[in-house]
């Protein structure tokens, strides 16, 4: 094994040079990684197995990206739902990223949304 300066080339001082830079690498990546995770806050009016349904998916599409998503439940009642939505909606809250609506109430909350087509596969 050949020496320049202090630094000796090959055997285990070597070894334990590349795994604690493997080790630091791992940790800026994981970093990073995190920084990139986002916190997602999903309004939902569903209740019994539609609620259940709904952590499921959100459960796989945590795990695949990382993110996060919180469900922030809803009164049971579907006109307190509806008045609900009517008021974050009207004052643009920046706490609700994802509204789950009801089909019925499409047309009349529509113009505050935008259309999600440009984003989706398929």
């Amino acid at each position: 094994m050949a020496r320049v300066g202090r630094v000796q080339r090959g055997g285990w001082g070597s070894i334990r040079f590349l795994a604690g830079l493997f080790l630091v690498g791992l940790a800026i990546l994981e970093s990073a990684a995190a920084a990139r995770a986002a916190e997602i806050a999903m309004v939902s009016g569903s209740v019994g197995s539609d609620l259940k349904t709904l952590r499921h998916f959100l459960a796989e599409f945590q795990q695949k990206t990382g993110d996060h998503v919180s469900v922030v439940t809803m009164p049971s009642s579907s006109t307190s739902q509806f008045a609900q939505y009517r008021l974050w909606l009207a004052a643009r809250d920046p706490d609700i990223d994802v509204y789950q609506t009801d089909i019925v109430w499409a047309p009349q909350l529509a113009s505050n949304f935008i259309d999600l087509k440009p984003y989706v596969k398929g």
